[in-house]
Protein backbone atom coordinates (compact mmCIF):
# COMPACT_ATOMS: atom_id res chain seq x y z
CA UNK A 1 0.00 0.00 0.00
CA UNK A 2 2.88 2.35 0.94
CA UNK A 3 4.57 1.79 -2.35
CA UNK A 4 1.29 2.28 -4.60
CA UNK A 5 0.49 5.24 -2.53
CA UNK A 6 4.55 6.70 -3.53
CA UNK A 7 3.54 5.85 -7.10
CA UNK A 8 0.49 7.83 -7.22
CA UNK A 9 1.75 11.13 -5.71
CA UNK A 10 5.09 10.46 -8.05
CA UNK A 11 2.84 10.52 -11.09
CA UNK A 12 0.50 12.67 -9.68
CA UNK A 13 -0.17 15.75 -12.20
CA UNK A 14 1.65 18.70 -11.11
CA UNK A 15 -0.49 21.67 -10.34
CA UNK A 16 -0.08 24.34 -12.98
CA UNK A 17 1.94 27.46 -12.66
CA UNK A 18 -0.40 30.63 -11.74
CA UNK A 19 0.42 34.29 -12.68
CA UNK A 20 0.24 37.30 -10.12
CA UNK A 21 1.89 40.50 -9.44
CA UNK A 22 3.70 41.12 -6.83
CA UNK A 23 5.54 45.01 -6.77
CA UNK A 24 4.53 45.55 -9.78
CA UNK A 25 6.43 42.70 -11.27
CA UNK A 26 4.72 39.83 -13.02
CA UNK A 27 5.87 36.54 -11.04
CA UNK A 28 5.00 33.07 -12.56
CA UNK A 29 5.51 30.00 -10.35
CA UNK A 30 3.22 27.50 -8.39
CA UNK A 31 0.90 28.53 -6.05
CA UNK A 32 2.73 27.49 -2.50
CA UNK A 33 5.90 29.65 -3.74
CA UNK A 34 4.22 32.80 -3.58
CA UNK A 35 5.62 33.86 0.21
CA UNK A 36 9.15 32.53 -1.23
CA UNK A 37 8.97 34.86 -3.92
CA UNK A 38 7.38 37.78 -1.56
CA UNK A 39 10.29 37.10 0.96
CA UNK A 40 12.85 37.24 -2.14
CA UNK A 41 11.65 40.50 -3.27
CA UNK A 42 11.34 42.14 0.35
CA UNK A 43 15.10 41.21 0.94
CA UNK A 44 16.05 43.29 -2.55
CA UNK A 45 13.43 46.14 -1.59
CA UNK A 46 15.79 46.28 1.82
CA UNK A 47 19.11 47.21 -0.15
CA UNK A 48 19.61 50.20 -3.30
CA UNK A 49 21.35 47.55 -5.81
CA UNK A 50 18.24 45.51 -4.78
CA UNK A 51 15.83 48.11 -5.26
CA UNK A 52 17.23 48.79 -8.38
CA UNK A 53 17.16 45.47 -9.52
CA UNK A 54 12.88 45.43 -8.75
CA UNK A 55 13.02 49.04 -10.45
CA UNK A 56 14.46 47.65 -13.38
CA UNK A 57 12.34 44.67 -13.26
CA UNK A 58 9.06 46.66 -12.93
CA UNK A 59 10.25 49.19 -15.79
CA UNK A 60 10.77 47.02 -18.48
CA UNK A 61 8.18 44.76 -17.86
CA UNK A 62 9.86 41.76 -17.11
CA UNK A 63 8.62 38.40 -15.73
CA UNK A 64 9.96 36.53 -12.79
CA UNK A 65 10.00 32.50 -13.27
CA UNK A 66 10.53 29.76 -10.85
CA UNK A 67 11.43 26.82 -12.58
CA UNK A 68 13.28 23.34 -12.38
CA UNK A 69 15.84 22.78 -14.86
CA UNK A 70 19.19 21.02 -14.79
CA UNK A 71 22.74 21.06 -15.33
CA UNK A 72 24.66 23.81 -13.41
CA UNK A 73 22.27 26.77 -14.91
CA UNK A 74 20.59 28.34 -11.70
CA UNK A 75 19.12 31.56 -13.44
CA UNK A 76 19.06 33.16 -16.43
CA UNK A 77 17.67 36.23 -18.44
CA UNK A 78 15.42 35.31 -21.35
CA UNK A 79 16.15 38.39 -23.78
CA UNK A 80 13.39 37.42 -26.19
CA UNK A 81 10.64 36.29 -24.60
CA UNK A 82 11.91 39.39 -21.15
CA UNK A 83 11.55 36.81 -18.67
CA UNK A 84 14.15 36.32 -15.52
CA UNK A 85 14.30 32.20 -14.85
CA UNK A 86 15.31 31.09 -11.42
CA UNK A 87 15.82 27.33 -10.49
CA UNK A 88 13.64 26.12 -8.01
CA UNK A 89 16.74 24.05 -6.23
CA UNK A 90 18.61 27.22 -5.80
CA UNK A 91 18.45 28.09 -2.02
CA UNK A 92 17.25 31.51 -1.02
CA UNK A 93 20.20 33.54 -0.05
CA UNK A 94 21.69 32.18 -3.38
CA UNK A 95 18.41 33.02 -5.20
CA UNK A 96 19.23 37.13 -3.64
CA UNK A 97 22.21 37.38 -5.22
CA UNK A 98 21.13 35.89 -8.72
CA UNK A 99 18.19 37.92 -9.28
CA UNK A 100 19.72 41.06 -8.86
CA UNK A 101 22.72 39.53 -11.39
CA UNK A 102 19.91 38.75 -13.80
CA UNK A 103 18.12 42.28 -13.62
CA UNK A 104 21.17 43.62 -14.11
CA UNK A 105 21.42 42.52 -18.21
CA UNK A 106 18.04 44.50 -18.27
CA UNK A 107 19.82 47.57 -17.63
CA UNK A 108 22.66 46.48 -19.99
CA UNK A 109 20.52 45.72 -22.86
CA UNK A 110 18.60 49.25 -22.25
CA UNK A 111 21.84 51.06 -22.35
CA UNK A 112 22.72 49.63 -25.58
CA UNK A 113 23.79 46.28 -25.41
CA UNK A 114 20.93 45.20 -27.68
CA UNK A 115 21.63 47.43 -30.61
CA UNK A 116 26.01 46.22 -30.17
CA UNK A 117 24.50 42.54 -30.60
CA UNK A 118 22.39 43.32 -33.08
CA UNK A 119 25.43 44.40 -34.92
CA UNK A 120 27.58 41.34 -37.44
CA UNK A 121 30.08 42.13 -34.69
CA UNK A 122 33.66 39.80 -35.09
CA UNK A 123 34.42 36.78 -32.89
CA UNK A 124 36.72 39.13 -30.63
CA UNK A 125 34.19 41.68 -29.83
CA UNK A 126 31.42 39.35 -29.17
CA UNK A 127 33.66 37.37 -26.46
CA UNK A 128 34.43 41.29 -24.90
CA UNK A 129 30.72 42.10 -24.90
CA UNK A 130 30.05 39.05 -23.54
CA UNK A 131 33.31 38.86 -20.69
CA UNK A 132 32.26 42.33 -19.90
CA UNK A 133 28.70 41.99 -19.05
CA UNK A 134 28.83 38.93 -17.06
CA UNK A 135 31.90 40.53 -15.23
CA UNK A 136 29.57 43.57 -14.49
CA UNK A 137 26.47 41.60 -13.63
CA UNK A 138 28.42 39.16 -11.20
CA UNK A 139 30.08 43.18 -9.89
CA UNK A 140 26.68 44.18 -9.07
CA UNK A 141 25.90 41.16 -7.56
CA UNK A 142 28.64 41.17 -5.14
CA UNK A 143 27.55 45.00 -4.28
CA UNK A 144 24.74 43.50 -3.28
CA UNK A 145 25.82 40.59 -1.42
CA UNK A 146 27.99 43.81 0.89
CA UNK A 147 24.84 45.86 1.25
CA UNK A 148 23.33 42.84 2.84
CA UNK A 149 26.13 42.45 5.04
CA UNK A 150 26.59 45.93 5.70
CA UNK A 151 22.47 45.52 7.37
CA UNK A 152 24.05 42.08 9.11
CA UNK A 153 22.68 39.89 6.57
CA UNK A 154 25.99 37.71 5.94
CA UNK A 155 24.40 35.32 4.09
CA UNK A 156 24.50 35.99 0.85
CA UNK A 157 28.23 37.23 0.95
CA UNK A 158 29.20 33.55 2.48
CA UNK A 159 27.46 31.63 -0.07
CA UNK A 160 28.64 34.03 -2.70
CA UNK A 161 32.14 33.72 -1.46
CA UNK A 162 31.87 29.91 -1.27
CA UNK A 163 30.92 30.31 -5.45
CA UNK A 164 32.58 33.07 -6.51
CA UNK A 165 36.07 33.36 -4.34
CA UNK A 166 38.03 35.43 -7.16
CA UNK A 167 35.45 37.96 -7.37
CA UNK A 168 36.02 38.57 -3.45
CA UNK A 169 40.05 38.13 -3.75
CA UNK A 170 39.81 40.98 -6.37
CA UNK A 171 37.96 43.49 -4.45
CA UNK A 172 39.90 43.01 -1.47
CA UNK A 173 42.95 43.25 -3.60
CA UNK A 174 42.13 46.80 -5.08
CA UNK A 175 39.61 47.53 -1.98
CA UNK A 176 36.97 48.33 -4.61
CA UNK A 177 34.36 47.18 -7.22
CA UNK A 178 37.29 47.63 -9.72
CA UNK A 179 38.92 44.59 -8.44
CA UNK A 180 36.04 42.44 -8.47
CA UNK A 181 34.88 43.07 -11.71
CA UNK A 182 38.58 42.31 -12.88
CA UNK A 183 38.51 39.32 -10.80
CA UNK A 184 35.64 37.71 -12.59
CA UNK A 185 38.72 37.04 -15.65
CA UNK A 186 40.44 35.28 -12.80
CA UNK A 187 38.24 32.44 -12.73
CA UNK A 188 39.57 30.16 -15.35
CA UNK A 189 37.18 27.51 -14.99
CA UNK A 190 33.99 30.15 -15.18
CA UNK A 191 35.80 31.53 -18.01
CA UNK A 192 36.08 28.09 -19.40
CA UNK A 193 32.34 27.16 -19.66
CA UNK A 194 31.76 30.57 -20.84
CA UNK A 195 33.74 30.03 -23.66
CA UNK A 196 32.03 26.61 -24.25
CA UNK A 197 28.33 27.60 -24.36
CA UNK A 198 28.73 30.99 -25.87
CA UNK A 199 31.69 30.39 -28.45
CA UNK A 200 32.29 26.80 -28.70
CA UNK A 201 28.89 25.33 -28.92
CA UNK A 202 26.83 27.94 -31.61
CA UNK A 203 30.26 27.50 -33.87
CA UNK A 204 30.02 23.99 -33.87
CA UNK A 205 26.40 23.70 -34.03
CA UNK A 206 26.05 26.05 -37.04
CA UNK A 207 28.83 24.90 -39.30
CA UNK A 208 26.02 23.35 -41.90
CA UNK A 209 23.94 26.79 -41.65
CA UNK A 210 24.42 29.89 -44.49
CA UNK A 211 26.67 32.09 -42.83
CA UNK A 212 25.75 35.94 -43.16
CA UNK A 213 27.83 37.88 -45.76
CA UNK A 214 27.94 41.07 -44.24
CA UNK A 215 30.71 42.76 -43.45
CA UNK A 216 31.82 42.57 -39.92
CA UNK A 217 32.09 45.08 -37.09
CA UNK A 218 34.24 45.79 -34.93
CA UNK A 219 33.91 47.30 -31.38
CA UNK A 220 36.46 48.76 -29.08
CA UNK A 221 36.42 48.72 -25.47
CA UNK A 222 34.98 52.54 -24.87
CA UNK A 223 32.15 51.59 -27.55
CA UNK A 224 30.85 49.04 -24.16
CA UNK A 225 31.48 50.94 -21.79
CA UNK A 226 28.06 52.73 -21.69
CA UNK A 227 26.28 49.48 -20.60
CA UNK A 228 29.29 48.00 -18.73
CA UNK A 229 29.57 51.17 -16.01
CA UNK A 230 32.92 51.35 -17.37
CA UNK A 231 33.37 54.33 -15.35
CA UNK A 232 34.00 52.45 -11.93
CA UNK A 233 36.40 50.59 -13.21
CA UNK A 234 39.92 51.61 -13.11
CA UNK A 235 42.03 51.60 -16.51
CA UNK A 236 38.37 49.91 -17.97
CA UNK A 237 39.86 50.25 -21.71
CA UNK A 238 43.03 49.39 -21.11
CA UNK A 239 42.09 45.76 -18.98
CA UNK A 240 40.29 44.85 -21.42
CA UNK A 241 42.70 44.88 -24.13
CA UNK A 242 45.27 43.18 -21.76
CA UNK A 243 45.75 39.68 -22.35
CA UNK A 244 44.34 38.62 -19.27
CA UNK A 245 40.60 39.73 -20.81
CA UNK A 246 41.12 38.53 -24.55
CA UNK A 247 42.76 35.62 -24.41
CA UNK A 248 41.24 32.14 -24.73
CA UNK A 249 41.50 28.43 -24.31
CA UNK A 250 43.19 26.65 -27.68
CA UNK A 251 40.15 24.65 -28.38
CA UNK A 252 38.40 27.93 -28.26
CA UNK A 253 40.30 29.75 -31.09
CA UNK A 254 40.53 26.22 -32.90
CA UNK A 255 36.49 26.32 -33.24
CA UNK A 256 36.78 29.72 -34.34
CA UNK A 257 38.78 29.30 -37.13
CA UNK A 258 37.49 26.17 -38.15
CA UNK A 259 33.86 28.17 -38.58
CA UNK A 260 35.52 31.11 -39.99
CA UNK A 261 36.98 28.87 -42.44
CA UNK A 262 33.89 27.28 -43.65
CA UNK A 263 32.14 30.36 -43.85
CA UNK A 264 34.66 31.78 -46.17
CA UNK A 265 34.25 28.65 -48.01
CA UNK A 266 30.40 29.49 -48.62
CA UNK A 267 30.83 33.13 -49.46
CA UNK A 268 31.58 34.58 -46.12
CA UNK A 269 33.72 37.31 -45.37
CA UNK A 270 36.99 36.37 -43.77
CA UNK A 271 36.38 37.09 -39.42
CA UNK A 272 39.85 39.41 -39.22
CA UNK A 273 40.06 38.93 -35.49
CA UNK A 274 40.10 35.11 -35.05
CA UNK A 275 44.25 35.39 -36.24
CA UNK A 276 44.53 37.69 -33.40
CA UNK A 277 43.41 35.76 -30.65
CA UNK A 278 45.77 35.13 -27.69
CA UNK A 279 45.47 32.18 -25.85
CA UNK A 280 45.81 31.05 -21.95
CA UNK A 281 49.11 30.11 -20.48
CA UNK A 282 48.72 26.22 -19.09
CA UNK A 283 51.84 25.73 -17.92
CA UNK A 284 51.96 28.01 -14.79
CA UNK A 285 47.87 27.96 -14.05
CA UNK A 286 46.73 24.74 -12.79
CA UNK A 287 43.17 25.84 -12.89
CA UNK A 288 43.40 26.61 -16.84
CA UNK A 289 44.78 23.18 -16.86
CA UNK A 290 41.21 21.95 -15.59
CA UNK A 291 39.30 24.47 -17.90
CA UNK A 292 41.21 22.80 -20.84
CA UNK A 293 40.22 19.58 -19.42
CA UNK A 294 36.79 20.57 -19.11
CA UNK A 295 36.43 21.96 -22.47
CA UNK A 296 37.54 18.62 -23.86
CA UNK A 297 35.44 16.99 -21.96
CA UNK A 298 31.94 19.07 -22.47
CA UNK A 299 32.95 19.08 -26.23
CA UNK A 300 33.47 14.84 -27.00
CA UNK A 301 30.32 14.28 -24.90
CA UNK A 302 28.21 17.28 -26.87
CA UNK A 303 29.69 16.15 -30.40
CA UNK A 304 30.75 12.36 -30.42
CA UNK A 305 29.92 10.97 -33.87
CA UNK A 306 27.80 8.31 -32.01
CA UNK A 307 25.03 10.53 -32.04
CA UNK A 308 23.90 10.21 -35.62
CA UNK A 309 24.02 7.07 -38.19
CA UNK A 310 24.17 9.48 -41.30
CA UNK A 311 27.09 9.48 -42.92
CA UNK A 312 28.05 12.49 -44.02
CA UNK A 313 26.87 14.11 -40.14
CA UNK A 314 29.25 11.31 -39.11
CA UNK A 315 31.64 12.00 -41.51
CA UNK A 316 32.15 15.58 -40.12
CA UNK A 317 31.77 14.56 -36.16
CA UNK A 318 34.53 12.55 -36.99
CA UNK A 319 36.78 15.30 -38.28
CA UNK A 320 35.42 17.45 -35.36
CA UNK A 321 36.50 14.46 -32.74
CA UNK A 322 40.04 14.16 -34.52
CA UNK A 323 40.58 17.99 -34.05
CA UNK A 324 39.34 17.68 -30.46
CA UNK A 325 41.81 14.67 -30.00
CA UNK A 326 44.59 16.91 -31.57
CA UNK A 327 44.15 19.70 -28.91
CA UNK A 328 43.79 17.56 -25.84
CA UNK A 329 47.54 16.57 -26.87
CA UNK A 330 48.51 20.11 -27.44
CA UNK A 331 47.50 21.23 -23.77
CA UNK A 332 48.82 18.55 -22.27
CA UNK A 333 52.46 19.10 -23.83
CA UNK A 334 52.53 22.96 -23.10
CA UNK A 335 51.10 22.12 -19.27
CA UNK A 336 54.88 20.59 -19.35
CA UNK A 337 56.40 23.61 -20.85
CA UNK A 338 56.52 21.24 -23.79
CA UNK A 339 55.96 21.01 -27.63
CA UNK A 340 53.81 17.81 -29.39
CA UNK A 341 54.55 18.98 -32.96
CA UNK A 342 53.55 15.27 -34.14
CA UNK A 343 49.93 17.16 -32.41
CA UNK A 344 50.33 20.44 -34.09
CA UNK A 345 50.07 18.26 -37.41
CA UNK A 346 47.27 16.86 -36.49
CA UNK A 347 45.53 19.36 -36.09
CA UNK A 348 46.28 21.26 -39.40
CA UNK A 349 45.27 18.23 -40.68
CA UNK A 350 41.56 18.14 -38.77
CA UNK A 351 40.68 21.40 -39.07
CA UNK A 352 41.22 21.01 -43.08
CA UNK A 353 39.32 17.66 -42.59
CA UNK A 354 36.07 19.10 -41.15
CA UNK A 355 36.14 21.75 -43.97
CA UNK A 356 36.11 18.69 -46.35
CA UNK A 357 33.40 17.09 -44.69
CA UNK A 358 30.95 19.93 -44.49
CA UNK A 359 31.44 20.75 -47.96
CA UNK A 360 30.00 17.17 -48.77
CA UNK A 361 26.42 17.49 -51.00
CA UNK A 362 23.27 16.97 -49.08
CA UNK A 363 24.65 18.37 -45.60
CA UNK A 364 21.72 19.97 -43.80
CA UNK A 365 21.70 21.46 -40.06
CA UNK A 366 21.83 18.90 -37.75
CA UNK A 367 22.85 19.95 -34.01
CA UNK A 368 19.52 20.35 -31.75
CA UNK A 369 18.77 23.71 -31.04
CA UNK A 370 18.92 22.28 -27.14
CA UNK A 371 23.09 23.37 -28.28
CA UNK A 372 21.98 27.32 -28.42
CA UNK A 373 20.67 29.38 -25.46
CA UNK A 374 20.42 32.65 -24.62
CA UNK A 375 22.82 34.82 -22.74
CA UNK A 376 23.17 33.03 -19.16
Amino acid sequence: MLLRTAFEQFFKKREPPCEYRIRDITVLSLPNEKKSVEDLFDALACIPSGQKALNDMAKYRTTFCLDSFGGNTNAYLEPESNRIVLSRSSDFDTRCFLLVHEARHLSQYAAGRREADAKHLDFASRLMILRATEADAQTQAFLACSEWEAQGNGAPMQRFKKHYPCIVSGYEAEKGLSGAFKGWYDDELVGAVYEQNHCTIPRLSNLTAEPSKEPFVSLKPSDISKFCEGSRIKDFENFLNSRKARSVYLLTKTIAEIYDSVSVSKGARHDPSVPTLLLNDLQSNPYARMGADLQILKTENSFSPQQTKNTVKKNILKAVAFTVGAVEKINHAQAKGKRDEKAETELRQGKERVLAATEQKGVKAFFSAYFSRSCR
